[in-house]
């Protein structure tokens, strides 16, 4: 007798574990389909997928490894004083009065 409990009991888990998991795509095998195969094409369609990203993966990580990222410090260390700076324009929306310009510059 243990043994006839024991299917239903494993099915009510697995629909609980669908009910309440966070996996998407896992909510359709909760609920009855009017198309024969619906769920057969959604089972096989998420596999696909799984299998798909997992060679992804693999062949990522097989490239990363291929082709290692190397990184090089300058032997010649420059100071910021002495390193090249591009010239800095600041324009403002005031503009220059010649006439005050003038003045200043006769006063200098």
């Amino acid at each position: 007798m243990t043994q006839v409990e024991a299917p239903s009991n494993y099915l009510r888990l697995f629909k609980e574990f669908l009910r309440q998991s966070s996996i998407n795509g896992l909510h359709p095998f909760l609920y009855p389909t009017p198309i024969r195969y619906a769920k057969a094409l959604w089972l096989t369609l998420m596999a696909a997928i799984v299998v798909w990203t997992h060679v992804v993966i693999v062949n990522l990580t097989l490239e990363y490894l291929d082709q290692p990222t190397e990184i090089h410090m300058a032997p010649d260390l420059v100071h910021v004083a002495n390193s090249p700076f591009p010239a800095v324009g600041v324009c403002t929306a005031n503009k220059i009065s010649q006439r005050l310009l003038r003045s200043y510059a006769v006063k200098l």
